[in-house]
C-alpha cells in the first residue's frame, strides 16, 4: 500500500470533484434500471443478513417519483417503521467491516472518513439541507410529531446514505491506498449512485426520486430546478 501521508489536495480533490459531479448530474433516471438497481441492493441485504427483510428482496416495492418533495408522505409513513434502518445502516456497514483491518495501517496518519464526510457535507449543504429543512417543517406541523420526531432524525443523521459520498470513499480507498473489495458489490455502488436519482430505502420499499432538469451554482450555493415528467426521453435512449 501507498503512503497515505503523500496525497496531495489535488489528488483527493480530484476524487471530490469527480463524485460531487455525479450527485450533481441532471441525466434523467430511467425507471426501470433504477428499480433494478435498487433491488440489488436488497439482495445482497438478502444474502448476506438472512432473514433481515420482512419480505423477500423481490417482493420489495420499489417507487419511481418526480422529486423528493413528492416522496414526503411515503418518508413519513415508512420512516416510524424502526426496522427501516436495516437496509441503509446494515449497507453502511457492511461496507465499514470490509475494510476495517485492511485501513488499520492508517488509523494514526490519515483521516479515513475525510473523504466521504468532506463530500457529503458539501452535498447535505448546497443540495439536500434544503430539502431537508422543508420535510422538518412537515414533521413539525405532522399531528403525530412526537412519535415521527426520533425516527426522523435517527434516519437523516445515521442511517441514510449519501451514495456519491460512500463511492468517493471508497473509490480513493480502493484505488489509492490498494484496499480490496468485492469488484460485483463496487460496481453496485457505482451503478447505484450514477443512474439513481436520492434514494431512500426501508424495509418494505424503496423511494427513487427523478433528478433535477437543472442545477446552477452561485454565491449562496446551488440552485435546484425540478422539472415534470421527463420518462419518455429516458426511455428513448434506451431504444
Amino acid at each position: 500500500m501507498n503512503n497515505p501521508i503523500a496525497f496531495s489536495e489535488s489528488t483527493i480533490n480530484s476524487y471530490l470533484n469527480k463524485w460531487e459531479q455525479v450527485a450533481l448530474s441532471t441525466e434523467p433516471v430511467i425507471s426501470l434500471l433504477a428499480k433494478d438497481l435498487v433491488l440489488e441492493l436488497y439482495k445482497l441485504i438478502e444474502q448476506n443478513y438472512p432473514g433481515r427483510l420482512d419480505k423477500s428482496s423481490e417482493e420489495v416495492e420499489v417507487i419511481v417519483v418526480d422529486t423528493p418533495f413528492d416522496a414526503f408522505p411515503l418518508i413519513l409513513e415508512h420512516v416510524c417503521d424502526f426496522q427501516r434502518g436495516i437496509v441503509e445502516g446494515q449497507l453502511s456497514k457492511r461496507v465499514s467491516s470490509q475494510l476495517a483491518d485492511q485501513l488499520s495501517t492508517y488509523s494514526h496518519t490519515f483521516s479515513l472518513l475525510k473523504l466521504y464526510r468532506q463530500l457529503q457535507s458539501q452535498l447535505w449543504n448546497s443540495l439536500y439541507y434544503p430539502f431537508w429543512q422543508k420535510l422538518q417543517n412537515t414533521v413539525d406541523q405532522h399531528e403525530d410529531a412526537d412519535r415521527i420526531y426520533p425516527a426522523f432524525y435517527q434516519y437523516f443523521e445515521e442511517e441514510h446514505i449519501l451514495w456519491s459520498a460512500l463511492c468517493c470513499w471508497l473509490d480513493f480507498n480502493i484505488n489509492e491506498l490498494g484496499c480490496h473489495y468485492s469488484h460485483s458489490e463496487w460496481l453496485l455502488f457505482q451503478s447505484v449512485a450514477k443512474f439513481c436519482g436520492w434514494t431512500f430505502l426501508f424495509n418494505n420499499m424503496a423511494i427513487v426520486c427523478q433528478r433535477p432538469a437543472e442545477i446552477v451554482k452561485d454565491k449562496q450555493g446551488y440552485w435546484i430546478n425540478w422539472n415534470i415528467e421527463r420518462e419518455i426521453k429516458s426511455l428513448q435512449k434506451l431504444l
